[in-house]
Parts: structure tokens; sequence; C-alpha cells
């Protein structure tokens, strides 16, 4: 199974803001994200900019950078208090949102994330940026039908004092990269996941198998053997070789890999040759990636 490939996105949920408590030189704080329901679409443009230095008959140089970014939000609706809290309104205590010439919104960052057509999401946080009012329509019923009225609300990103960032995002299928164990689950917590802080830190808790052993199977040819603790609590195990290039992929085990298991053997390897194997662990007291063990694989010279 390769480690993952390009795919489309096609959806968008959990849009989230929280806002921003202090923005200085040492560090960036935010209260607690809150969930906003209801969004429906979110279009991003970084509003890049490029000039060209002409030299030699030709061009010479480039240099690119981000222009007023801006993030068009469309919901469902805004609830009267998240309305009055993004855009610096006030809302008295009858419930009237009002809104005028001493408008003052403050700073959020603002998140959500897309599915792909693959099933897995994409994390996005905008780090810092302030909410201005978008259109609005309101259509009457007609005898066609009923047509939908949503809001819209525009957010425009800034870079962080504290360290010039605007931006930061993760897929949850860059198994290359992100922690190995970290489920779409732990990724997608409003708890203790992307969305508990913008400065989440993508991380796995447990303490993993460490006492993985790889031996030269005893069975078929293309096997290795392996024997650990059981991964008392996993939701999932998967097993894997690491690569020339020192990424790892997914490899082929006789039988599934529980909770209780203790043994397992790798098959369809090359015969002879010898591969680096690691149990991945989803869940449990042993989420995580486990020490690694090479052995080579039955069969061959």
């Amino acid at each position: 199974m390769a480690n993952n490939q390009p795919m489309p996105r096609i959806g968008v949920d959990e849009l989230f803001v929280a806002k921003i408590l202090q923005d200085i030189s040492t560090g960036t704080s935010y209260a607690v994200p809150i969930w906003l329901q209801g969004v429906n679409n979110i279009g991003y443009d970084p509003a890049t900019q490029s000039a060209t230095y002409d030299a030699d008959d030709g061009a010479y140089a480039t240099v690119s950078g981000d222009g007023n970014s801006q993030a068009t939000i469309r919901v469902a609706d805004l609830l009267p208090e998240y309305r009055a809290l993004l855009l610096g309104l006030i809302q008295d205590a009858q419930g009237v949102v009002e809104s005028g010439i001493s408008d003052n919104p403050p700073e959020f960052a603002l998140g959500w994330r897309s599915q792909k057509s693959n099933g897995a999401y994409r994390f996005v946080w905008l780090l810092k940026g302030k909410f201005s009012k978008g259109s609005e329509t309101y259509t009457t019923k007609g005898s066609a039908g009923v047509t939908f009225n949503d809001t819209e609300i525009v957010f425009t990103a800034l870079n962080r004092a504290s360290d010039g960032k605007k931006q930061r995002q993760i897929d949850s299928d860059d198994y290359a990269h992100i922690p190995a164990g970290l489920t779409l689950d732990m990724l997608s917590s409003k708890e203790t996941g992307w969305f508990s802080s913008p400065n989440y830190i993508p991380t796995v808790t447990g303490t993993p198998i460490s006492d993985l052993v790889a031996t030269t199977g005893a069975g078929e040819n293309g096997s290795i053997d392996l024997t650990f603790s059981a991964p008392e609590g996993a939701t999932s195990v998967k097993v894997q070789a690491k690569q020339i290039d020192g990424s790892w992929v997914d490899v082929q085990t006789s039988a599934s890999i529980t909770a209780v298991s203790t043994t397992a053997t790798v098959i369809g390897l090359t015969d002879g040759n010898s591969y680096t194997i690691r149990l991945v662990v989803m869940g449990g007291s042993k989420a995580g990636a486990s020490n690694e063990q090479t052995a080579k694989a039955k069969g061959g010279a």
C-alpha cells in the first residue's frame, strides 16, 4: 500500500474560531475555540503578488508574497451572540445587536477541515485576522419554491506578531510525516486535537511497544515472524516496512493483529531480502510507533 497520493477535496465542516488573547514577540495565546455550526463554503485567497526584475534581455529575478489574504465564509446563519462577538458589535439585554461607527472587531484565528475523496481530511488554521461583514440576501418565498438565504462573513488574515506565521495545515493521510499512530479521530478531537488550539502540536499519547522482535519466517517464503507485547486497547494495528528513502509503507500479515495479539507473520515480501519492520498502534495504552527490528524474509540465498 502506498503512503498516499494527491486527492481532491469534496467537503468542508468543523468551522472554529479562537479569540486571540495576546500576540507579542514572545508568543501568541488563544481563548478556547468556539464551534460555529452550519458552514457551507470557505473560499481562501492568499492574493499572492509577484514582481519581476528584468536584466540581460530577460527575466532575471522574481519575488512573490501574500497580499491582502481573505477567506470568504458562507454559513447557514450566525447566532446573534456570535455575530456580536466576531464583528465587535453590541448586543443589549433585550437581544438587539447594534452596529455603527464605533465597531471594532477583535482578532481571531479561523479553523476548519475539508474531507478528501479518499476519506482523509485536511485540517487548517488561519492564525490571526479580523472578521468583517459580508453580503446578505433576503428572498421571498415564491411560487416556484423556497430559496435558501445564508450568511457571508469575510476574514482578513494577518501574520502573527510572535513568529510571522499566517497559516497551519495538516493532512490526515500524510503518513510519511504525521506521528505514527495519530488517527483521524485524534486529530478531529475538539478537546485534545487540532481544534483544541491553533497552537496544537500533533502528538500521540501512550507508551508504544518497545519489545518487538522480528525473525526470519518459519513458514512460507517471503515471510517474517514477529513477537511483541499485546497492544492493549488498540483500535487498529498496522505493520510497516521502511523504504530506502526512509519513509514507511504498510505490509501484509497472515492475520489481523488485535488488541490481544502477541505474534504476527508478515507475508508477501521478497525472498531473501532484509526488511526493517515496526508496528503502528492506534488507540489504547500502547498507541504510537514501536521499536524497529530488521530481519531477512524467508527464501532465497
